[in-house]
C-alpha cells in the first residue's frame, strides 16, 4: 500500500483530525490573546487577530495531522512487512490474513493486524520491535479489577512471557526465537494460551 492509497483510504479520519485540531489550537491561540490583555482599538484589529489565530491554529493542526498519519502509515507498513515475512506454510495452515483493526475511523487511523481464520477461537498476531506476540481473545467483561488481575497474571507467568492485555492473554516471543519458528511451535503456543485461559477462568471468545 502506497502513502497515496493510504491517504485516500483514510480521508474521513484526515478530515476529522484536521477539523478537531484546527478548532482546538485556534481556540488556544485566541485564549492566549485574550489572557495577555490585547485590546482591540478597531474592528479591523479584531479581524486581524482572529485571522492570525486562525492561521496559527490551523497550522498547528496540520502539523499534528501530518505526524499522526505518518506514524499510522509507518505502523501499517511494518505490519505488512512482517506479514509478508511469515513462512507460507504457517500462513496457509493457520489461515492468517491481514485485517483492519476494529476502531472508529473518525478518530483513529486505519491499523492492520494479523488474524487467523481457521481455528475455532480467533488469535491475533502482531509485531512490536523486539517481540512478536500472539494473543487469544478473552471475554474480560466479568473482571472487576482489571489492573490487579493483569499484574497477577504477569507475575505468575513471567517465565512463560505471558501477559494479560485488553484483548486477552498474550504470548511474547523474542524476535530471534520467532525467526526459527515452526508451525508445530506455534500450535503449542496456541494450546498454551487456551490452557492458561481455562486455568485462570478467562472465558475464550469463540468465532461467530
Amino acid at each position: 500500500m502506497t502513502f497515496r492509497e493510504y491517504f485516500i483510504l483514510t480521508k474521513e479520519t484526515t478530515n476529522s483530525c484536521i477539523k478537531i485540531c484546527g478548532v482546538i489550537f485556534t481556540s488556544i491561540y485566541a485564549l492566549i490573546a485574550i489572557i495577555t490583555g490585547y485590546r482591540n482599538e478597531s474592528f479591523s484589529d479584531s479581524i486581524e487577530i482572529f485571522f492570525i489565530c486562525f492561521l496559527l491554529g490551523n497550522g498547528c493542526g496540520l502539523f499534528i495531522w501530518f505526524l499522526a498519519i505518518i506514524s499510522a502509515y509507518r505502523q501499517v507498513k511494518i505490519i505488512r512487512k512482517f506479514y509478508d515475512s511469515i513462512p507460507g506454510e504457517i500462513k496457509d495452515r493457520l489461515g492468517l490474513s491481514l485485517v483492519a483493526r476494529p476502531q472508529n475511523p473518525k478518530y483513529n487511523y486505519l491499523q492492520l493486524e494479523i488474524l487467523d481464520t481457521i481455528s475455532k477461537q480467533p488469535y491475533i498476531f502482531y509485531y512490536d520491535k523486539k517481540y512478536v506476540w500472539i494473543a487469544i481473545i478473552n471475554d474480560l467483561g466479568d473482571i472487576e479489577n482489571f489492573q490487579k488481575r493483569m499484574i497477577e497474571i504477569q507475575k505468575k507467568y513471567k517465565k512463560e512471557q505471558i501477559v494479560l492485555t485488553g484483548w486477552g492473554l498474550r504470548k511474547n516471543i523474542k524476535l530471534k526465537e520467532w525467526q526459527m519458528i515452526t508451525y508445530e511451535k506455534i500450535d503449542m503456543i496456541l494450546e498454551e494460551l487456551k490452557t492458561i485461559s481455562n486455568k485462570e477462568n478467562l472465558i475464550i471468545t469463540d468465532r461467530d
